[in-house]
């Protein structure tokens, strides 16, 4: 009796003790994460800079002020080598709240964003297309650029989504709003105003994505210089309206260098998943958070700190890259790192898809475990 009891037992506990024990393993190295450092660009960041990701390489568009040429570089994670790109356009092309998004067909979309003190002119917007190194003027935004300025491709209609503008206006030139949220269509060169979102309007840090399907994600950015802002919504395609979502964790609000991605078009493993960085902040310190936004439950989760701060110049920092998640620092040359480092991340959600995978083996092996003690014992 009690040695049955005994293989009872066995039969019962060992098994949960070897799942409970595997999957405390496994979970514990998932949620370490490490970022890599692997290039500096030859300088810090500028006033007018972004970075994007088209699945191959990463491209980085720096000038430093209007007194400045403009450089644009390409990033292979595979060589670990970075290259010029043509950028035949004048000094002063590009300046704060520049945006650039990638229309997965070969194509780069850039508002060229305003000085604060800037006029009405500074409404340009080009499309770079990448295997002839060419870059077109098209169709001027319908509001002036700025600080403000997001950008993002939309698969869904084959559009692009931004947010044209800035909080402030030191010149002679102050438009209706300061903000607005407008829709180009690239099939007819031409663009149209759509709903804002409950804000004021926007500025550093602001921060568009589109995440499959009907919805663009949205950061307000640090429209109030003091107060910290954390605004996160979504516009809905079909109907033209805005819902507020879950405030993003940053302590500070979101700042200069606030990002966002969403990798899922490239792998599908990662389309509930919005990752992003809310850059300085309000008081301008460097930003080292990076965190992920979980769509299906609107929630927030934060993620290991960057290894070199970025903010003080507004700008995407993040992009997507040989199954990688890169940032460029593109901070001042004072701050850790001198603003040019290069590094990438692999994504957690990989490293949970592997979990998932892991214990299904860990439950089938297991199970095989008990078959073998019942024919030992039995």
């Amino acid at each position: 009796m009690k040695f049955n009891f005994f293989i009872a037992f066995i039969f019962a506990v060992f098994p949960v003790i070897l799942l409970i024990s595997s999957c405390a393993f496994l979970y514990g190295s998932c949620t370490k994460g490490s970022w890599v450092y692997v290039a500096d660009t030859p300088y810090a960041g500028g006033y007018g800079e972004c970075v994007v990701g088209d699945g191959r390489y990463v491209y980085i568009l720096e000038e430093y002020t209007v007194n400045y040429p403009p450089r644009f570089w390409r990033y292979d994670p595979v060589s670990n080598t970075l290259v010029n790109l043509n950028i035949s356009l004048p000094y002063g092309t590009f300046r704060n709240g520049v945006a650039m998004a990638y229309d997965y067909s070969g194509n780069i979309y850039v508002l060229t964003g305003s000085r604060y003190k800037d006029g009405e002119e500074r409404v340009i917007f080009y499309k770079y297309n990448i295997s002839m190194g060419i870059w077109y003027r098209l169709a001027d935004t319908p509001h002036v650029q700025g600080a403000g300025d997001a950008i993002t491709y939309c698969a869904y209609d084959h559009k692009i989504y931004a947010f044209l503008g800035r909080a402030v206006y030191t010149g002679n030139y102050t438009p209706t709003e300061k903000s607005v949220f407008a829709r180009y269509d690239p099939s007819t060169d031409s663009w149209e105003i759509l709903s804002f979102p409950p804000w004021g309007g926007t500025d550093d840090g602001a921060s568009l994505v589109w995440a499959g399907g009907r919805y663009i994600y949205a950061l307000q950015g640090e429209y109030y210089e003091t107060i910290p802002l954390r605004n996160f919504a979504r516009y809905d395609i079909l109907t033209d309206t805005w819902q507020e979502m879950a405030d993003i964790p940053a302590e500070d609000g979101v700042g200069d260098g606030g990002s966002l991605l969403w990798i899922g078009y490239y792998d599908q493993s990662y389309s509930n998943v919005i990752f992003a960085l809310d850059g300085s902040g309000v008081r301008e310190t460097p930003g080292y958070n990076f965190s992920a936004y979980y769509i299906n439950n609107d929630t927030w989760v934060k993620l290991p700190d960057l290894p070199y701060p970025v903010g003080y110049y507004v700008g995407n920092r993040l992009a997507y890259a040989d199954g990688k998640i890169f940032y460029w620092q593109g901070s001042n040359s004072s701050w850790p790192g001198h603003g040019k480092k290069i590094c990438y991340w692999l994504p957690p959600v990989e490293e949970i898809s592997k979990i998932e995978i892991s214990l299904s083996i860990i439950i089938v092996n297991n199970c095989m475990l008990i078959f073998m003690l019942r024919k030992f014992f039995c």
